[in-house]
């Protein structure tokens, strides 16, 4: 990540700061972050080098991802187009409840997603 360059040719000084893994990988990525030295003895490099976050949305059991989210651009966005508001039909007076004894309750939003600074976030299938 350290090597990708923009589109006139210069490094972007990427810094990888996090690193995401399925539960499945829980137990790998916090032997690489935090133990003092590998099984060999030698000191391990990677020692606090990331920080650390498990994602139950991950549906690969081997997929990893290395992102820089040091920065305040990131690799994807997320805005809120529309805040969620609730709004019920709880009581005993209102139309629904009243002639057939249900009661309703709905939320409302919108949102997007979409891709921001992709040079930010390298991911890979396997171990």
């Amino acid at each position: 990540m350290r090597r990708i360059k923009d589109h006139r040719g210069r490094p972007m000084r990427i810094t990888p700061t996090t690193l995401i893994v399925p539960p499945d990988l829980e137990i790998p990525a916090k032997k690489l972050i935090q133990q003092t030295t590998k099984p060999s003895g030698e000191a391990n490099i990677f020692l606090n080098a990331f920080d650390l976050i498990i994602s139950p949305y991950l549906t690969s059991t081997t997929a990893w991802f290395l992102a820089d989210l040091s920065r305040a651009l990131k690799p994807f966005v997320y805005q809120i187009r529309l805040q969620t508001a609730f709004e019920a039909q709880d009581r005993p007076t209102d139309e629904n409840a009243f002639l057939r004894d249900k009661f309703r309750w709905k939320a409302r939003g919108r949102y997007s997603a979409g891709y921001a600074l992709w040079q930010f976030m390298l991911g890979s299938v396997g171990v």
